[in-house]
């Protein structure tokens, strides 16, 4: 498969001034998804819907949040969001930490219950995408029941993304996961920030394969390893070639921070890459 920036090379480049500070800042601007509303806290506000009877169901933290620009057209039947930032998208476990305690981890495993409760009642849902960086195959896990499982416990994040994948295809409806991109460590969206305010070249930031992060790739064959039961999608062949992975294409910033996708770069994966169709073929395997 082409990479992005290869998709793009084909197309005309029309001619443009050069970005403005304010116009290079805007490009990193936090990516919500439909709306800030809809994060945070289970919620049927209609600023987080595109129709009354949404077809797919996007689910998850902030990186199910970042892929709303790039499906949000492109859905047949229209999408409804329901995210909130370090909840995975999974039953029964959480992320457990100083900074998010059990008290925070009783209200993720409440929202994901709310999630999927809700679920349960709404027959024009036919897919339900779920994304996050699956940062908690690296941390203590939050149990439903209050006991924490010391890290890593890979085994028992499957064991949750599996039956939540079997509770939704329970209800006839498909379960599709899509990765995280494969990111570096370093903040991707400063350095695009800094090489446009320079007017560097396009590809000043992007990175060569070698260097993506160590537990960006344990993440992405984690996701490998569950695709024999749960089908996944993954984002690294839509941004990266056997060599090289792109961080803007032409004028379009991909990426805002470490490692979420701008508002602009999302819109652009999914145009070029068609990225709801990969789900929807991924759902039918």
């Amino acid at each position: 498969m082409p990479s992005t920036a290869e998709i793009v090379r084909r197309l005309p480049v029309p001619e443009t001034d050069a970005l403005t500070p304010a116009e290079i800042e805007a490009k990193v601007a936090t990516n919500f998804g439909l709306s800030e509303v809809c994060e945070g806290r289970f919620t049927l506000d209609p600023a987080c819907r595109t129709s009354d009877t949404p077809a797919v169901l996007i689910w998850g933290d902030s990186f199910a949040m970042h892929l709303v620009p790039a499906l949000m057209h492109e859905v047949d039947g229209g999408l409804i969001q329901m995210t909130k930032s370090v909840c995975i998208p999974a039953i029964g476990v959480s992320v457990v930490t100083s900074e998010y305690p059990a008290t925070w981890a009783e209200r993720c495993v409440a929202f994901n219950d709310q999630v999927l409760d809700w679920l349960a009642t709404q027959p024009s849902i036919q897919t339900v995408v779920v994304s996050s960086p699956l940062g908690l195959i690296f941390n203590d896990v939050y149990l439903r029941d209050g006991t924490v499982a010391q890290a890593p416990r890979p085994d028992l994040v499957a064991d949750a993304m599996r039956n939540t994948a079997e509770r939704v295809r329970a209800m006839g409806k498909q379960f599709v996961v899509v990765s995280p991109p494969p990111v570096t460590g370093e903040d991707i969206g400063q350095c695009l920030v800094q090489a446009a305010l320079r007017d560097q070249s396009p590809g000043a930031c992007d990175f060569p394969v070698t260097e993506i992060h160590r537990l960006s790739r344990m993440v992405l064959d984690f996701l490998e390893d569950l695709s024999a039961e749960v089908p996944v999608v993954s984002l690294e062949p839509l941004i990266c070639n056997d060599t090289v992975c792109d961080t803007r294409i032409g004028e379009t910033f991909l990426f805002r921070d470490t490692g979420h996708l701008s508002v602009e770069g999302a819109r652009l994966l999914g145009r070029h890459h068609n990225l709801y169709g990969l789900i929807r073929h991924a759902a039918r395997q």
